[in-house]
C-alpha cells in the first residue's frame, strides 16, 4: 500500500513527527560520504545493501539501507567544539572524517528545516536549508531515503512529504540493529 503525507511546518512542535522519522539515523554507521551530481552530498548509513544496475550486481552498487542527500542545501562538517566555517565545505576533503562514525543525534530546525547530524567522533554534519527558496527551484532541502521505497523530502520551504510504498504501511522502526 502507498502511503503519502504532506506537513506544512507553521510552529516547532509540529516538528516531533518530523524528528521521529530522522530518528532511524540515530546509532546506526555511516560507511560512505560522497559528492555526487552538482556538489550533492550522499551519506549511506546502516546495513550495506546491494542493488542491481541493469543485470548486473557488483560492490560498487551498493548503497546504504538509508540514505541521506543534501540537495538544494549548504553543508558543513565540523568538530562539535567548533563552530562551523563560513562556507561550505564543496570539495569534499573533511567527508573522511564522518565515514565509519555512528550517529549519535538528528535533529531538525524550526522554520528552516536544516538538518543536524552528530557522530560519536566528535564531528557534526548540518544541512543549511534557504528558509525562504526560489520560486523558481522545487528541489527538496535534503532527503532520506529507506526501506520499502520510503522517501523523506525536508522542503522547498517550512514543509515536508513523506512517501512511502510496499506492502506495509507503517513507518520504518527507528530502533538500531
Amino acid at each position: 500500500m502507498k502511503t503519502s503525507i504532506t506537513r506544512e511546518i507553521t510552529c516547532p512542535r509540529e516538528l516531533d513527527a518530523l524528528h521521529e522519522l530522522v530518528a532511524a539515523l540515530v546509532g546506526r554507521t555511516c560507511w560512505r560520504a560522497r559528492l555526487g551530481y552538482g556538489d550533492e552530498l550522499t551519506l549511506d548509513v546502516g546495513r550495506r545493501v546491494r542493488r542491481s544496475v541493469g543485470s548486473v550486481e557488483t560492490a560498487q552498487s551498493e548503497r546504504g539501507e538509508w540514505v541521506l542527500r543534501a540537495r538544494a542545501s549548504a553543508w558543513t562538517i565540523a568538530s562539535t567544539g567548533s563552530s562551523f566555517p563560513d562556507s561550505p565545505n564543496a570539495t569534499g576533503e573533511l567527508l573522511p572524517l564522518i565515514e565509519g562514525a555512528n550517529i549519535t543525534e538528528v535533529e531538525v530546525s524550526y522554520p528552516s528545516l536544516s538538518l543536524l547530524v552528530c557522530f560519536e567522533n566528535g564531528y557534526r554534519l548540518e544541512l543549511t536549508a534557504e528558509l525562504e527558496p526560489d520560486d523558481q527551484d522545487p528541489l527538496a532541502h535534503w532527503e532520506l531515503f529507506g526501506a520499502s521505497q520510503f522517501l523523506l523530502e525536508a522542503g522547498p520551504g517550512p514543509r515536508w512529504h513523506l512517501s512511502r510504498g510496499g506492502e506495509s504501511d507503517s513507518i520504518p522502526d527507528s530502533t538500531p540493529p
